[in-house]
């Protein structure tokens, strides 16, 4: 049996996007350096969705090790050295929509494949920009969680004092506050060693509490490119598959600028994100895995066609205390 025009291209739409999913999905994860960074070392994951997203976390140690005489005993008390965190799930979704007009103007096979490549190539642009902007945005209530969430720029004493995500108070539970501090002005004098000191009191100079990244806007960049003395940085390009970012290492870690990150609600100047990506996953549910969903009709446009490419995820960190920020960063 024959098949109309409108039904011919709504197929021929949803087979190059399912040729290209994996193409627009890897955009997504090396276009910028955070999501770069995070799908490399593993911490974008595919979890089965519930009504919440439960992250295990590490509270506390085992308090029984014990060095011992030719008598000694170990404790045999128990401990639970894990809780959970309940993260809710974020839901994103797209549109790729058809007009009458278009489609009747596109009718040519030449003319139609190119308005389905430009139409997904905005898309896979689009999406970059919504992943990178949710990031270094605090969460509203529908989007994932960002870094001015995970990462909290004020507090008491060094930690955090915000609730994240989900009822968990940092002043009154320490092991979940992210390390804080304000960098002292003038800060071109105060930035670098404000910088080690933060660095060195998330590390406890352990190797596997060390930031692996760093992150702030161009403006901070800027600013740590030029006081940071050159015996502590090197000015580099890191490849990362066929993208280079470019970087300045201190202290053996890279820092990256992102156009997305600004200024923190509340807060009055740039920050620096201090980042143990060990720590840090970005949660799919596979079913919702930039899904496409079937072509729609709308109801009062006649023959104007919608498709959503749809995701549900959360971004969530299972190690506060492996995290920090710096703040005070201004020219």
């Amino acid at each position: 049996m024959s098949i109309s025009f409108t039904e011919a291209v709504d197929s021929l739409y949803t087979h190059t996007y399912t040729n290209r999913r994996k193409e627009l999905i890897d955009n997504i994860f090396d276009a910028t350096p955070f999501w770069e960074q995070l799908n490399k070392k593993g911490g974008v994951v595919r979890w089965q969705g519930g009504r919440y997203l439960e992250m295990p976390v590490i509270k506390d140690t085992n308090p029984t090790g014990a060095w011992l005489d030719e008598d000694g005993t170990v404790s045999l008390q128990d401990f639970d050295p894990d809780t959970l965190i309940r993260y809710p799930w974020a839901y994103y979704a797209i549109n790729i929509t058809r007009k009458w007009k278009t489609d009747q103007q596109n009718s040519g096979k030449a003319a139609l494949r190119s308005m389905i490549d430009s139409k997904i190539k905005n898309t896979k642009l689009t999406m970059v920009d919504d992943f990178e902007n949710a990031l270094f945005t605090a969460q509203s209530g529908l989007s994932i969680y960002g870094l001015p969430d995970a990462v909290y720029y004020t507090g008491s004493g060094g930690l955090s004092t915000n609730t994240y995500p989900s009822g968990y108070s940092r002043s009154s539970h320490t092991w979940w506050a992210n390390h804080y501090k304000a960098t002292s002005t003038p800060a071109l004098v105060n930035a670098v060693p404000n910088l080690t000191t933060l660095i060195n009191t998330i590390s406890q100079g352990r190797a596997q509490y060390m930031p692996t990244m760093l992150m702030t806007s161009q403006t901070g960049f800027e600013l740590l490119e030029t006081c940071i003395e050159q015996k502590f940085r090197i000015v580099n390009q890191l490849k990362v598959g066929d993208v280079k970012f470019r970087n300045i290492e201190f202290m053996g870690i890279p820092i990256f600028f992102s156009p997305a990150c600004g200024v923190p609600a509340g807060s009055s100047n740039q920050p620096v994100y201090c980042l143990n990506l060990d720590n840090f996953f970005l949660v799919i549910d596979p079913k919702y895995d930039f899904t496409p969903t079937p072509w729609k009709e709308s109801i009062n446009q006649p023959h104007t066609r919608a498709m959503q490419i749809t995701s549900t995820m959360q971004l969530c960190v299972d190690r506060s205390k492996s995290q920090g920020v710096l703040t005070g960063l201004v020219a």
